[in-house]
């Protein structure tokens, strides 16, 4: 998951620093670290931000999916109580779309379940692209 990925970047990078490696390591290999901490530090500025916009997203579209599922007569299948931590928020949100899906797909003849589904892939649509904003900064770092 993405918003894991800046601190075990960070973990590996302090531990082979301090771990008197980096003098074994070539000059493209301290270099690869360099780059890895260029394009963390990239990020990090949109990190928080683009979290949110994701949870927004992502949560708009949980909450109508389970709109729809209830109208289908699957009420409670999607609950909102929602973790306070926003990285904690989006595993349970993603979590929740993703459990949703083989239900979606048997409703998927009706109205709400294709309305759902539809809601769904423009949901991840819209929150991969927000994602990619941000990393695409990061990669932009040579």
């Amino acid at each position: 998951m993405l918003y894991d990925e800046p601190a075990e970047m960070l973990r590996r990078a302090g531990a082979l620093l301090t771990s008197g490696e980096v003098a074994a390591m070539t000059a493209d290999q301290r270099r690869a670290v360099g780059v890895q901490l260029a394009r963390l530090g990239a990020m990090w500025p949109d990190l928080f931000v683009t979290l949110d916009r994701e949870n927004d997203v992502l949560t708009r579209a949980r909450d109508e999916v389970a709109s729809r599922l209830s109208a289908l007569g699957d009420a409670g299948a999607l609950e909102s109580d929602d973790p306070v931590d926003p990285i904690e928020r989006y595993r349970h949100v993603l979590r929740q779309l993703n459990d949703a899906l083989p239900r979606l797909h048997a409703q998927r003849h009706t109205d709400d379940g294709a309305a759902a589904l539809a809601t769904l892939r423009q949901a991840l649509h819209s929150a991969g692209e927000i994602e990619a904003r941000m990393v695409d900064k990061a990669w932009a770092v040579r």
